[in-house]
């Protein structure tokens, strides 16, 4: 992959205990949105405070990060809504015991992020959820992973649908037929 990262991604040892526990789905959605952010500078959702970037999705899912200067993001940990205050005040203390942090760097290009399997799920799940900005993020980060040329062809949708459909400049909104003609011919 050629493409141009805005942010660097790093990920505590924590984060990763905690990722490491989640289902697949989970692990695609915050995979998309940590994509998103490296890739693209984009957050999504999210609550600043004490030093702490809150990623939300509308499911309750909850992801902490940090800015460290202007080119690095740290992952710092993750919970859900139901456990908001512990999950917070855990990752205050990962974020201050960072003074000289073992992290491992984040592929924005993940392995996950290329299963079609994977990819539907976390798809299926944040339509269900109701959360766009999820279902974009994970179409987004596997397009980026696909010959779009042989999708397109696939598809019968043209290539600059599904370029538009990566264009983070553009609104996103496609329609149910659209979006089924991908997700049905991702694996095929």
């Amino acid at each position: 992959m050629d493409l141009y990262l805005k942010l660097q991604v790093l990920r505590s040892q924590e984060f990763n205990e905690w990722f490491e526990c989640q289902t697949e789905t989970v692990q695609s959605l915050v995979l998309a949105r940590l994509h998103r952010i490296s890739v693209d500078g984009h957050f999504g959702t999210t609550n600043h405070f004490d030093g702490l970037i809150e990623l939300k999705w509308k499911s309750g899912l909850r992801v902490y990060t940090a800015r460290i200067g202007q080119m690095v993001i740290v992952v710092v940990g993750g919970g859900n809504k139901n456990g908001q205050n512990k999950d917070i005040q855990k990752a205050k203390k990962v974020l201050n015991k960072l003074k000289a942090p073992l992290l491992v760097v984040h592929d924005p290009f993940s392995k996950e992020l290329v299963d079609p399997k994977r990819v539907k799920e976390a798809v299926l799940q944040a339509l269900v959820d109701g959360d766009l900005e999820s279902v974009r993020d994970v179409l987004i980060a596997h397009l980026r992973t696909v010959n779009k040329s042989k999708l397109a062809t696939k598809t019968k949708l043209g290539r600059q649908t599904l370029y538009d459909l990566m264009d983070s400049e553009k609104e996103f909104n496609p329609s149910i037929k659209t979006l089924t003609l991908i997700l049905d011919n991702i694996a095929a």
